[in-house]
């Protein structure tokens, strides 16, 4: 049997904001969309502008290698 995976690490306050609005716009849109049945005015675009900043925050956080690994020496995979 394989070892327990280790803990997942704790989220800041940035990262869990990023996610509120990526899942939080569209869940605006939807409601909108339900209850009044049109997407216009002001809850479409704070929506949509919270989705895109949410989306660009997490996107621009990510990180392209882990502090911890070692640095390759080869740049990349070897065939």
């Amino acid at each position: 049997m394989p070892p327990e995976p280790p803990p997942l690490p704790a989220a800041d306050t940035t990262a869990k904001f990023a996610w509120l609005a990526v899942l939080g716009g569209p869940a605006l849109l939807l409601f909108d969309a339900v209850v009044w049945r049109e997407v216009s005015g002001w809850p479409a675009w704070v929506g949509i502008l919270s989705f895109l900043g949410g989306f660009g925050t997490l996107v621009a956080r990510m990180k392209d290698r882990d502090e911890d690994e070692p640095e390759d020496p080869n740049g990349g995979a070897v065939v």
